[in-house]
């Protein structure tokens, strides 16, 4: 997969994902951010550095049963501009250490999961291959990962499909599983990763504004 990916220079994701409580009891306290659900778009160029890629991530969110919400990012390294909508004003960063930036972009595990899935996942998570599938119309090889965080307990099942004759990406699922803990319910979260469009001409990315009105700086990472 690493060689196939060498010679990528645009590829699209979607990602959506839905979190809800389960086994509320009375009296439990609920948290509205783990019990609602996303869909993002997102699009990504590679710069002229093999390690920058310019990003624009398009997010609708639902949080319990409020109105959505609509936000867009835009990479373009080495700074990153939002906006609540696509009318709004522009609100920038540029970070002052690039060192271990891939992308300026609030989602870069979208980018490490692309480019380098057993780095995102962790060195102890292990990939089991299975029998061979499809998926959106391609023959598809299958890895199940299964592994849990010490720290939360968090379990987390998932399948990583890899095209049989690309060598790339082609969608990951996985669902997490959070224990009760206390007066907080247990939580499920699910999500769907699925990439298309690799090396498609049709992939560009909004020109960042020269003055946006309002503009800081953030510290990125350090070496």
């Amino acid at each position: 997969m690493a060689h196939a990916l060498a010679s990528v220079r645009t590829f699209r994701a979607t990602f959506t994902e839905r979190m809800y409580d389960v086994g509320v009891r009375p009296g439990d306290m609920i948290n509205p951010a783990t019990n609602g659900s996303s869909a993002s778009s997102f699009a990504f160029i590679r710069g002229n550095k093999p390690s920058l890629w310019r990003s624009d991530d398009i997010t609708t969110g639902w949080e319990g049963s409020k109105r959505p919400s609509l936000t867009e990012y835009v990479g373009d390294p080495p700074s990153a501009c939002m906006r609540a909508t696509r009318t709004r004003t522009w609100y920038c960063a540029v970070p002052t250490d690039m060192g271990q930036i891939l992308v300026a972009d609030p989602h870069p595990e979208m980018l490490l999961i692309t480019i380098h899935p057993k780095q995102a996942f962790g060195p102890t998570v292990r990939f089991v291959q299975g029998s061979d599938g499809r998926v959106g119309g391609q023959d598809a090889i299958p890895y199940r990962y299964d592994y849990i965080f010490p720290a939360g307990p968090t379990h987390i099942q998932g399948t990583f499909w890899i095209a049989r004759r690309t060598a790339l990406p082609l969608m990951l699922e996985d669902t997490a599983s959070v224990p009760r803990w206390s007066n907080v319910p247990g939580n499920i979260d699910t999500k769907r990763l699925v990439w298309s469009a690799w090396n498609s001409p049709s992939i560009h990315i909004p020109t960042m504004p020269r003055r946006p009105r309002h503009a800081y700086v953030w510290s990125g990472p350090s070496d």
